[in-house]
């Protein structure tokens, strides 16, 4: 069965509210994708394995 076409833009036009235009008081009111963009500029992953995980000895 395939979709119609206004099902399909009316999913993305929710996705798009969803993730940038939203602003959930519990993020500060910002939107996630803003949020996730700041909390990764400031907590970088770290580079190797051994730098993640701490160390046992």
């Amino acid at each position: 069965m395939q979709r119609k076409r206004p099902d399909v833009a009316k999913k993305l036009r929710l996705r798009i509210w969803f993730n940038h235009r939203r602003l959930p008081g519990e993020l500060g009111m910002v939107p996630p994708v803003e949020f996730e963009h700041d909390h990764y500029r400031h907590a970088p992953a770290p580079t190797t394995v051994e730098a993640a995980l701490p160390s046992l000895h």
